[in-house]
C-alpha cells in the first residue's frame, strides 16, 4: 500500500477495482514521484495492471494531475481581465 492513504481520507474512491487502489493513493504516488506516463502509475501503484478497464480513468486522473494552473492576472488586472480605474488626485 502506498504512504499517504491515511492523509487522504476524503478520496477514498476505488479507480482500480481489480487491485482496490483508491484515488489517495494514485495522488499520494503523483505526489511522492515523478510519474509522467500510465506505464509510471502502474508501476508505482499497482492500478491498471489487472483487467485494465481503468486505464482511461486513470489517464484523466494523471491528465488532470500533470496540467499547469492557470497563469496569474497580470498586476493591475483581476482574473477577468478588467483593468481597475485609476483616478489621479
Amino acid at each position: 500500500m502506498i504512504k499517504g492513504r491515511m492523509e487522504m481520507p476524503e478520496r477514498d474512491a476505488v479507480l482500480c477495482a481489480c487491485l482496490q487502489v483508491t484515488e489517495g493513493q494514485l495522488c499520494a504516488a503523483l505526489e511522492q514521484t515523478g510519474i509522467c506516463t500510465l506505464r509510471e502509475l502502474i508501476r508505482a501503484t499497482g492500478a491498471g495492471a489487472g483487467c485494465t478497464a481503468c486505464h482511461q480513468r486513470l489517464e484523466r486522473c494523471l491528465a488532470s494531475w500533470s496540467s499547469p494552473p492557470p497563469p496569474p492576472a497580470p498586476r493591475g488586472e483581476n482574473p477577468r481581465g478588467i483593468r481597475a480605474a485609476v483616478h489621479s488626485a
